[in-house]
């Protein structure tokens, strides 16, 4: 896959098959050039799953913050 750019700050090159928490993006920060993971609600979704993906995710960082 082409490397693309999200948000105007990180590179991806690798999208990781859906999940729960929607799509999950394998990046680099620009500014920082630390090694990231980005998750976010799949685009093509429908609002209420969409809605769902984002409690997922919501609730991965608050796990991760523990």
């Amino acid at each position: 896959m082409a490397e693309s750019v999200f948000d105007q700050r990180y590179r991806y090159d690798y999208i990781y098959p859906r999940g729960r928490s929607g799509e999950t993006l394998r990046a680099i920060d620009i500014e920082t050039e630390n090694k990231v993971v980005v998750k976010r609600p799949a685009p093509n979704d429908a609002p209420p799953i969409r809605a769902g993906q984002e409690v997922s995710i919501k609730n991965e960082r608050q796990a991760l913050r523990r």
